[in-house]
């Protein structure tokens, strides 16, 4: 696991809590079609990268561009080990604002997560940035894995929380902890069962990632044990159930960049994530991926869960089917009610001359007073009365079942009302952890 501090990356401004008016930081993949490819461009892969994916060029001359709104953008890569590096590449934004990155010399490992370039501060607004592969090699040096920007847009795939984002406030007892596999080259690490962290916002939770968006995931480092010697980690969201973390067997001592816990679709709004650590085995904290509302355009830049991965399921209210099926509803009951209306005066122009007594429906053979409103006649009809001990509940796979008034009251020279629920309300179950 991090036994070292690197301190290279972006600078600590790139690192800001999620709200709906404040400076985010919007992450996008290498494999994100936002980003458009010109020329001869190769994909690969490894664990320790951003959703294990990598793009990179044998080609001088190949091209890759991405339009943003922000104020600042940072390109992230894989450099491969090498004595005498023959590949660069320069990055352009707007035609105007450039670098240009070139791997160092004598190099006896490969680096993760580098900065490849960080641009300067930009007018908050629309910008192009263009990454050309001016110098190539044919086995590939520089491999593009991901590119942060500055935002105040609502309209991205995803933002990214770093372990240190200066809003999260740790207990004393976490230690710090930085290496190569880390992103942003930083982590924290817990020491003890309940050992604690909390991004400030308004409540008491013991370790909060508090999030505008659809969902959230968190990744970290797990440190592979026998039996019982492993972390244990309880996650919840918004104070539901608990789901907690064990991990199987790793292919490794210790394994990097591990989705641990993914939310699944939320409801749209505020989020609480409370993550606790359950035993003395180190929890490690790497990074936050959140998505944000659904007025972002295009795919999430989450990947799919892992099968050690914890997911939460709930459900968002389908709030557009609800008017749909209360419209239908109230739409067939006014036709019912115009067509007795209709049978109803066809009926009395036929016994009009006769002057018969109306009997009501629920009235015996006894019953022989005509019908007159009164509070003793409507409490023969129990009208359709929505209560939260017996909710209207849409689930995965289960059947629609409107409720629909009792009954029809007619009486003479008169139509009641039909009794037509005020709300219809929806609950949805939280699915268990998988």
């Amino acid at each position: 696991m991090p036994t070292s501090i690197r301190a290279s990356g972006p600078k600590p401004s790139h690192f800001c809590a999620l709200h709906n008016t404040a400076m985010n930081t919007a992450i996008i993949d290498d494999r994100d079609a936002l980003i458009r490819y010109d020329g001869n461009w190769s994909e690969t892969g490894g664990a320790d990268e951003f959703n294990s994916t990598m793009t990179w060029s044998a080609v001088q001359g190949a091209s890759a561009s991405f339009i943003f709104v922000g104020t600042s953008v940072t390109v992230f890569g894989t450099v491969a080990a090498s004595d005498s590096p023959q590949a660069s590449m320069t990055f352009l934004v707007d035609g105007i604002i450039g670098g240009t990155f070139t791997p160092p010399s004598n190099t006896t490992s490969t680096i993760h997560h580098e900065a490849l370039w960080v641009s300067p501060a930009l007018n908050d607004g629309s910008h192009t940035l263009v990454i050309t592969q001016t110098a190539a090699q044919t086995q590939g040096e520089i491999f593009l894995d991901y590119i942060m920007y500055d935002t105040t847009s609502s309209s991205v795939r995803s933002y990214f929380i770093d372990d240190r984002d200066p809003r999260i406030i740790y207990t004393p007892a976490w230690r710090k902890f930085g290496s190569d596999v880390d992103f942003q080259h930083t982590s924290q690490g817990s020491t003890s069962a309940g050992d604690s962290f909390r991004l400030e916002f308004e409540g008491e939770d013991i370790l909060a990632v508090f999030a505008i968006g659809k969902s959230i995931s968190f990744y970290g480092g797990i440190n592979n044990g026998s039996a019982g010697q492993v972390l244990n980690a309880s996650m919840a969201i918004d104070g539901g159930t608990s789901t907690y973390f064990v991990p199987g067997p790793q292919p490794e001592a210790d394994t990097n960049n591990n989705l641990i816990f993914y939310s699944g679709e939320l409801s749209e709004g505020n989020h609480t994530l409370v993550v606790t650590s359950e035993n003395d085995f180190t929890v490690w904290v790497d990074y936050f991926v959140v998505t944000p509302n659904p007025t972002a355009t295009g795919e999430s830049s989450i990947p799919a869960t892992t099968s050690n991965a914890i997911t939460a399921h709930s459900p968002s209210k389908p709030r557009a089917l609800v008017g749909i099926l209360v419209g239908l509803t109230i739409g067939a009951i006014i036709l019912i009610g115009l067509s007795m209306t209709v049978a109803l005066v066809i009926q009395r122009r036929r016994k009009f001359s006769r002057r018969s007594k109306f009997q009501h429906p629920r009235c015996s053979s006894s019953c022989t007073s005509s019908f007159v409103p009164s509070n003793t006649k409507h409490s023969q009809i129990t009208p359709y009365v929505h209560t939260r001990s017996a909710p209207f509940v849409m689930s995965s796979g289960s059947e629609i079942h409107v409720p629909l008034p009792v009954g029809i009251l007619l009486g003479d020279k008169q139509l009641r009302e039909l009794a037509i629920p005020a709300e219809v309300a929806w609950n949805s179950k939280v699915g268990e952890s998988g």
